[in-house]
């Protein structure tokens, strides 16, 4: 057993090599690791959120990324960005953690007002610039290589996020500013992203048409989510934003989800889909706040997290999403991230508003606590009514070689092509038992039946090219081809022939 754990995960670290650059992984993950650090972290600031007395840092910083992101949205107007034009991803990161160091900085300076505002300003800015310099690599690149870059992000974060977190302060806030400047140096050493938004044309379509009213209302929802789940106990919150206990937990969290949707995408469903993010992660928020009136303190702690790590496992699917949009409406791609995390902070934004209405209404029937969990399950029904098919969005476009992306649905049409591909299913597993053809092969015959290339083998079903080349080999010795596709199709039609019963003999 020990032996076979082994194997699969060195099989496991093969293909992740082949499908994601490191450099790629470990440079936007500084970035990642940035983020959670100004949300969910003392190291940089260990004022409340809740803003009852007052501007606070955190939602300034919200306030500086939302008009910062709704700034690169604007952008996507072909007035201003020319057709063949992209906006530069490396000056982006460099700007942004020069704008990031200098408003953390600012902020540990002095703890006035206008200070306060103006540091948090300026590190919302950077923080925003430096999410959209990491937006070409990811856009630019075929779905399989951005579910693999975008999931290995996402636990770079969360680790650089946990051991910046256990370091003594003042070190980790040195540890913390030492992530800015690996974040633009690691980009530097990569390979320059694939130039589709240079050679695509800005799509005419306003920002809310290429995204569709459900997962405009997905983002919107979910940003204010993760801020009601960070308001559940407002009267202790300054205590809870003075430990790293609560942030650790909650990333921890998001980092176990994370692991096992990625165990259950490899081993289970044996391909990269963002699909497989999409409905746990409106579980795992509704379970926080469900169990949220029936806990004490600690609880509410365990609850937050929870929610919050579906929150995570949004942003992850959410990230993913917006690159598919991306290439098949030949939009550009900062304009494109940039709206969809605009939508996002927005819903932060929304969350600041309802919590401080909230907390200063009387709660005679019910506890702030029950009211912030009765609101949050109502957006949830609104977003899993809005969202049924929000798997859709998650599907791979027909110019990155796989099913066609629909924005406005066209089930019938998929159902139709399934209902057409029967015939072939059977003759495929007819030919597997007669050649006694591995499940692992069987799925590789069926591509090679469509046509498909090793490479987009090696992309569909998550295995390195050695491997796609050793099924073939293995596939034409079963069946004794030496012809190649031709011979394959008239191998699987004989098959079919074999295992028809023979008519009964005639008198």
């Amino acid at each position: 057993m020990a032996a076979e754990v082994v194997r699969m995960f060195a099989r496991w670290w093969d293909n992740f090599q082949e499908s994601c650059d490191i450099r790629l992984a470990a440079g936007a993950g500084c970035a990642a690791a940035w983020v959670l650090l100004v949300a969910v972290s003392p190291v940089l600031s260990v004022s409340p959120t809740l803003t009852v007395s007052g501007p606070s840092w955190r939602p300034c910083v919200a306030i500086g990324a939302a008009v910062a992101f709704g700034a690169a949205a604007i952008t996507s107007n072909p007035r201003i960005l020319k057709a063949g034009r992209a906006l530069p991803h490396l000056p982006l990161l460099v700007a942004g953690a020069a704008l990031s160091f200098a408003g953390v900085v600012l902020h540990h300076s002095s703890d006035t007002i206008a200070i306060t505002v103006i540091a948090a300003l300026c590190t919302g800015g950077g923080l925003a610039a430096l999410v959209l310099g990491w937006v070409p690599p990811f856009a630019s690149i075929r779905l399989r290589k951005r579910v693999v870059g975008t999931v290995a992000t996402a636990f770079a974060g969360a680790v650089l996020y946990l051991l910046v977190a256990m370091i003594p302060s003042p070190a980790n806030l040195g540890a913390a500013l030492a992530l800015l400047v690996a974040s633009p140096l690691l980009a530097a050493q990569i390979n320059p992203p694939d130039a589709i938004s240079s050679a695509a044309v800005p799509c005419a379509a306003t920002p809310l048409r290429l995204f569709g009213p459900e997962l405009s209302a997905g983002a919107l929802v979910f940003g204010t989510l993760f801020v009601l789940a960070g308001h559940v106990l407002p009267d202790i919150e300054h205590a809870w934003m003075a430990s790293p206990v609560p942030g650790m937990i909650n990333v921890a969290l998001f980092l176990v989800l994370e692991t096992a949707l990625t165990l259950y995408m490899v081993r289970r469903v044996r391909r990269e889909s963002p699909t497989v993010a999409y409905r746990p992660v409106i579980i795992f928020a509704a379970l926080g706040f469900l169990l949220l009136p029936f806990v004490d303190e600690r609880g509410a702690l365990l609850c937050m997290a929870i929610s919050f790590a579906g929150f995570g496992c949004f942003l992850v699917y959410f990230w993913i999403v917006m690159g598919n949009i991306c290439q098949h409406r030949h939009s550009v791609p900062i304009p494109t991230y940039g709206f969809g995390l605009f939508l996002i902070f927005v819903g932060f934004l929304i969350g600041e508003t309802a919590c401080q209405v909230l907390y200063s209404l009387p709660h005679e029937a019910f506890s702030y606590a029950a009211t912030i969990s009765i609101l949050s399950l109502f957006l949830l029904v609104v977003l899993a009514w809005s969202m049924t098919d929000g798997a859709r969005f998650a599907q791979e476009t027909a110019e990155m070689g796989g099913i066609p992306f629909v924005m406005d649905g066209a089930a019938a049409e998929k159902d139709s092509a399934e209902h057409d591909s029967d015939t072939s299913a059977d003759r495929i597993a007819q030919a597997a038992i007669l050649y006694n053809l591995s499940p692992r092969e069987t799925e590789v015959v069926e591509l090679l039946l469509r046509g498909r290339s090793i490479p987009y083998i090696c992309d569909e079903l998550f295995i390195a090219k050695s491997t796609a080349q050793t099924h073939v080999r293995h596939i034409y010795a079963k069946m004794d081809i030496t012809g190649g596709r031709q011979e394959l199709i008239d191998r699987i039609e004989s098959a079919d022939e074999a295992q028809r019963p023979s008519p009964p003999p005639t008198a």
